[in-house]
């Protein structure tokens, strides 16, 4: 391999820049609109930043296939021009729609992006050769397309922590400070312009000679023979043992089934794509009994999919991941069907139908966001008026305690909307703003627990914990604590199970746990019997009370422990619990606490 000289490069250079103007021109746009955002630590007030940014992350694949189509068809300068314009056009429009503060909703904006940008990425993968076969020639092409992206990335992040090695030894060789951002801004500056650079000047500007590659790469042939397919086989048992327990018990899991089968779907449609070129060679015989048994063990499942995905959207309404995936199921049941009948798919259909579901479902009033809005804010409508809280259309503050489980609902629904959506849908509801206007913000919304509490319900935030674990609690944050009447206050951090000492001593007082942080023990030093505070019996109410169910702002009078001992005035407020489940048995793996306490004088 010769290396290539530095005029050489200098040309190469040159020469994609000539080529691609726009791409390279966005991605630096979005790189210094990014790098300032990091220095200003997102910037206090409305910006154009986020509006270049967002249209510069979805101008580079999306100016990249328009180049992609000049090139293929030879465009000249009028029609080049033409495509150009119109394809910034589409940016400017889209740049529109980006808010100027992404402080709450961010999720949606982010998502939204995402799935443009994947339906744009599609977009380039099919285009130049969308009103040919394709074939091997737009398989080659593909191929290209990913390897000069991994090429790129790995020789980005060789870059990247060259660099930051560099920027480490001037920092503690040289006492030069370099402040933390500035590692962050190196990267985005590296990936968005080094990388986009690398990657397009490895671009062939002859499309003939994807036709004419014939040689299938050996690093493909090991990923599906000894990576995918071994896969495919270890997932279809477990989905199939999986759907056998649940036949006959009829006990669903909690949407894993439904992850399941489409890790496998996924899987084997690569394997598919992967070893297309190989279909008609003599040597393929493993590799055809493959491809045309992979639909075939898929139809039983493509029966459970849509029945799991009914079961979830049923109880808890639609969101962005629900939408997707009933989406992909009903894609994945077409073209699963395809494959039995016609045995054999074009590699553009995938991308291609890929790519237009993307761009039906991001935009127009069914789109994935709005119909997910709508649909929580119509589930959290019922449970209002349910418990007389919405009434003609406002809410009124409840006087009575709502069950925990509707609360429960009501809190996930709220800090949905916030995160993803804001409270617009709901604004209408309420008398006063949901804006948070007490720090001068007033493009900032209050928090979730700020809203379910205008509706005199508690905000109650689950912490999701799988089923090999027991819930943790934690005392909300948030809520002040009562500290009248006692003198002193000893905080205790994180005292772990088994540790080697857990004493702790405050002038005369003392704190003492048992190995098994079952018993807290508190005394005086050197007279008085010890007070004992039963942690396990505790941890245990708390456990019945929410169900088996991790809790991060538990009201502080739940986890608060008050007595008066001979000697001693104390309030103990525990604030976090972590606890681990042992067959039936529950064990404390640390505790934090604060002991407020106070020295009563014998009479």
């Amino acid at each position: 391999m010769k290396i290539p000289s530095f005029d050489a490069i200098i040309n190469g250079i040159v020469r994609t820049l000539e080529r691609f103007p726009l791409v390279i021109g966005s991605a630096v746009l979005g790189t210094v609109s990014a790098i300032l955002l990091i220095e200003y630590e997102g910037v206090p007030g409305p910006t154009i930043l986020f509006k270049l940014l967002f249209a510069s992350a979805l101008g580079i694949p999306w100016l990249f296939g328009i180049a992609m189509v000049a090139e293929r068809n030879e465009w000249k300068v009028v029609p080049k021009l033409g495509a150009q314009v119109v394809g910034i056009i589409v940016l400017i429009g889209y740049a529109l729609t980006v808010p100027s503060v992404l402080s709450s909703g961010s999720e949606y904006q982010v998502s939204r992006l995402l799935l443009f940008a994947l339906a744009a990425h599609f977009f380039v993968s099919i285009v130049p050769f969308i009103d040919a076969g394709g074939g091997t020639a737009q398989w080659n092409y593909n191929k290209t397309l990913l390897f000069r992206i991994l090429g790129a990335i790995l020789y980005s992040n060789i870059l990247y922590f060259g660099l930051t090695l560099a920027l480490v030894a001037l920092d503690n060789l040289f006492g030069i400070d370099v402040p933390g951002k500035r590692y962050f801004e190196l990267w985005v500056l590296i990936t968005g312009i080094f990388t986009t650079w690398l990657f397009l000047a490895g671009i062939p500007e002859r499309f003939d000679r994807y036709a004419d590659d014939h040689e299938y790469p050996k690093s493909f042939k090991i990923l599906v023979q000894y990576v995918l397919f071994p896969l495919l086989a270890i997932y279809i048992i477990i989905i199939y043992a999986y759907v056998g327990k649940i036949l006959l018990s009829w006990q669903w899991s909690e949407g894993w089934i439904s992850r399941l089968i489409f890790g496998y779907a996924t899987a084997g449609l690569i394997a598919v794509v992967l070893v297309d070129p190989l279909r008609n060679r003599e040597s393929a015989g493993w590799i055809k009994a493959v491809v045309r048994w992979f639909p075939v063990t898929m139809i039983p499942l493509l029966i459970i999919l849509p029945i799991s995905l009914y079961r979830r959207i049923s109880e808890y309404g639609v969101t962005e991941g629900r939408y997707i995936a009933v989406i992909l199921a009903g894609w994945l049941i077409v073209t699963i069907f395809l494959l039995l009948v016609r045995k054999n798919l074009p590699i553009k259909f995938y991308p291609a139908t890929l790519g237009a579901a993307a761009l039906l479902f991001g935009l127009g009033p069914w789109n994935i966001f709005a119909v997910s809005e709508m649909s929580q804010r119509t589930r959290l409508s019922d449970i209002l008026i349910q418990h007389s809280i919405l009434t003609d259309g406002k809410v009124h503050r409840s006087t009575t305690p709502v069950s925990r489980q509707a609360a429960k609902n009501i809190s996930s629904i709220v800090e949905y909307l916030f995160i993803n959506h804001g409270y617009g849908g709901i604004q209408p509801w309420f008398s006063v703003s949901l804006q948070a206007d007490s720090a001068g913000n007033s493009w900032a919304l209050k928090e979730p627990a700020d809203v379910t509490a205008l509706m005199g319900v508690q905000f109650i935030r689950i912490r999701p914990m799988g089923r090999s674990s027991f819930p943790n609690f934690g005392i909300d944050q948030g809520a002040s604590i009562d500290v009248r009447g006692y003198d002193r206050l000893l905080r205790l951090q994180f005292v772990v199970r088994n540790s080697a000492k857990k004493e702790f001593m405050d002038e005369n007082v003392g704190i003492e746990f048992t190995d098994a942080l079952d018993t807290m023990f508190i005394r005086m030093r050197k007279e008085g019997m010890p007070a004992t505070v039963l942690l396990h019996a505790f941890a245990t109410n708390l456990i019945k009370e929410y169900d088996n169910e991790g809790i991060d702002n538990v009201p502080p009078e739940k986890m608060t422990i008050s007595f008066t001992s001979n000697d001693l005035q104390v309030k103990v407020f525990l604030r976090q619990f972590q606890l681990r489940r042992v067959g039936e048995e529950v064990e404390i793996e640390t505790v934090s606490a604060d002991v407020l306490y106070k020295l009563v004088e014998i009479q």
